[in-house]
């Protein structure tokens, strides 16, 4: 399916429609991929190709380097916790026996 994502900003980890993308956003600002088709880039949720129009700089999202820092480090926390949450799931080796007393 192609899509175009529009306005893709290097500070928001997010591309609209797609989800978390980081490595389609750090590919989307290679200048050497400018009007050209990238090779296949493995994403998260996808494969993906893409093919940059326009790569230009706007003013900074006015977030001091310690507010991206928090942003970072929270996004961070949540995927070790639901990823340590998921890992424990696979892992346990619970038998559930209360059929047999009800």
């Amino acid at each position: 399916m192609v899509q175009v994502a529009d306005s893709i900003s290097y500070q928001a980890f997010v591309i609209p429609n797609i989800g978390n993308e980081q490595k389609i956003v750090g590919a989307a600002f290679n200048k050497q991929l400018q009007g050209k088709v990238s090779a296949v880039i493995a994403g998260n949720a996808a494969v993906f190709v893409i093919r940059g129009e326009n790569i230009f700089a706007n003013a900074s999202l006015n977030d001091s380097p310690a507010m991206v820092r928090e942003q970072l480090e929270s996004h961070i926390k949540q995927q070790v916790g639901s990823s340590s949450i998921n890992t424990l799931r696979q892992a346990a080796d619970v038998k559930d026996y209360r059929s047999s007393f009800y």
